[in-house]
């Protein structure tokens, strides 16, 4: 059970009653719904694409601060975590996910005004957003790689405002059966610096997750989760035809261990569960199985590890916007951001408490030179990784009031994931290097040209052009598979390109203001990647490529 309170507050704050609010909508007062899914400013009623999209007020009332939350409000949008938030996640829409937590393999990508923030998107502050537009289907021509399931863009408000003005918002909830609560408080100014041409925003938010329980062994906290996230924004108007937006977030995030336990099969039995013994002989539960609780749950460690278990993660995100509108009408647009993402982690991949309040030291006995009834030293995993990624994106976009339209771009795209392993720490490899680094580049060219054939009928074709490098750097103090170190686990760098067209082409009636039928044919696809799980001999798995048929319509009700 949990109980929820929400204050609102501000320096400026206007509200609409419910009431008067639905005789507005009834009388077609109530203002649209404006997306930018197709990089122009539209009606979602005249977009031909699936899209869920959430104003800010809607953000507010349905509580949603994150990302498991706004899966919660999307239908067809599915998320999942490993082992907590802070572990390796899995965006998913329509059922289409990519079968691995790798933040560089994902379906669905999440963007800030356009722009690939990549990396862990949880310390993203969604309590000052203008609204989320959740697009379904392969997005690559208009967002680029990793889009074949879908794109999740967060778009912020402009901070063009006469005056100083701001919000104060806070939440609080409770646990039943845990002493520690639930909050947040979030809050943003916004103020001009010179009249007329140059504006600031600050905004900050500290959100706490208290723990459920604590461990009965060492007194773990269990489900703990704390998020703190800052931001600034500049924006520039030095004429009317230019815009510039300069952008810095921080985040960082300190999650303890999550209610996780294994559990043995006579275990099941004891407590009712149907068992059945399949050919190959494993045992597996028939019916449904019981809830862990949390002396269940622990972490131990041992010499050379943090005493805390748990995930942290540390955020940076940049970004620049550059929008001119040229005398003729077309306007040219330049996006780029700069994404650092490092994760450290402690975990006991017994995921049991020892002694074991069901079976003792049993389950986890280990051969010597391990005591008897400790925990093998190998499943206490200490692990960090440090991610980074920058992009680049020139285009064109010509009137959008005229029956031939057209957009025109180039895109670059680099990434770069180091990986590091406790148990790899010796002379030669002080930092504890997993493997080489993996590195992503990508160049890409995207158009697209729409036209109205008549008042009811139009089309739009649209394609991109990409190639992409995907290179496994050597690593000569890494340590092999039989834990030699220094013994060339990776002597020779690695490099496979691959090069895809793809494209969108969509048919769209619309015989009246309030409906509208399309149909669309797109691809997408997921990148290539080398398997790391060999020993030796790496091997490169090609990319998989998606094609989606949609047939879809949308009305005013």
């Amino acid at each position: 059970m949990r109980t929820a309170l929400a204050v609102l507050g501000g320096l400026s704050v206007a509200a609409v009653p419910a009431a008067a609010q639905d005789r507005d909508r009834s009388r077609g007062l109530v203002d649209e719904i404006l997306v930018t899914a197709k990089q122009r400013e539209e009606s979602i009623q005249d977009v031909a694409l699936s899209i869920q999209a959430f104003s800010e007020n809607e953000l507010d009332v349905f509580r949603i601060d994150d990302l498991r939350g706004l899966a919660d409000f999307t239908p067809g949008l599915n998320y999942s975590a490993a082992t907590g938030r802070g572990m390796p996640s899995i965006l998913a829409i329509r059922g289409i996910a990519p079968n691995t937590g790798n933040i560089q393999l994902q379906g669905v990508s999440v963007f800030l005004d356009g722009v690939y923030a990549g990396g862990g998107s949880h310390a993203l502050d969604l309590t000052q957003l203008q609204r989320i537009e959740v697009l379904r289907g392969p997005q690559a021509t208009t967002f680029g790689r990793q889009t074949y399931a879908g794109a999740i863009d967060y778009i912020t408000a402009t901070p063009r405002v006469d005056s100083l003005t701001g919000n104060f918002k806070a939440d609080y909830s409770s646990n039943a059966g845990s002493e520690k609560d639930n909050y947040q408080i979030s809050g943003l100014v916004q103020f001009p610096l010179l009249e007329d041409r140059v504006w600031m925003e600050l905004s900050g938010m500290s959100k706490v997750y208290g723990e459920l329980a604590l461990s009965g062994s060492r007194g773990q906290p269990i489900g703990r989760e704390e998020t703190d996230s800052w931001g600034a924004s500049l924006y520039f108007e030095p004429t009317e035809a230019l815009s510039v937006r300069l952008r810095g977030m921080w985040g960082k995030e300190r999650d303890s261990i999550p209610l996780i336990a294994t559990t043995h099969p006579q275990e099941w039995e004891a407590f009712g569960v149907p068992t059945e013994q399949l050919s190959s002989g494993v045992v597996w539960p028939v019916g449904r199985l019981f809830a862990p609780t949390a002396d269940m749950a622990d972490c131990e460690s041992d010499a050379g590890r943090p005493i805390d278990c748990g995930n942290d993660r540390d955020r940076f995100f940049f970004s620049t916007i550059a929008d001119y509108e040229m005398p003729n009408g077309i306007l040219a647009s330049y996006r780029m951001g700069y994404g650092a993402d490092d994760r450290w982690t402690n975990q006991d991949l017994y995921f049991r408490a020892r002694p074991d309040p069901f079976f003792g030291d049993a389950p986890y006995s280990a051969p010597p030179p391990a005591a008897p009834g400790a925990k093998f030293p190998f499943f206490f995993n200490a692990t960090s990784s440090e991610y980074r990624n920058v992009s680049h994106e020139i285009r064109l976009l010509s009137p959008e009031d005229q029956a031939l339209r057209w957009r025109a771009g180039v895109y670059y795209y680099s990434e770069s994931l180091s990986n590091f392993f406790v148990n790899n720490v010796n002379d030669t490899n002080p930092d504890g290097r997993s493997r080489g680094d993996e590195r992503v580049r990508n160049l890409a060219a995207f158009g697209g040209v729409g036209y109205d054939l008549t008042d009811e009928w139009s089309i739009e074709a649209e394609a991109r052009l990409q190639r992409e490098e995907n290179i496994f750097d050597a690593c000569t103090i890494c340590v092999t598979a039989t834990g030699a170190p220094g013994s060339g686990f990776k002597e020779n760098e690695d490099k496979e390109s691959n090069t895809d067209i793809l494209p969108r082409v969509t048919l769209k009636y619309t015989p009246n203001d309030t409906l509208m039928l399309y149909g669309l044919i797109s691809q997408g696809t997921k990148a290539g990647r080398w398997n790391q799980t060999r020993a030796t001999e790496f091997r490169y798995v090609d990319p998989e490529k998606l094609t989606n048929y949609e047939l879809g319509w949308k009305s005013e009700l």
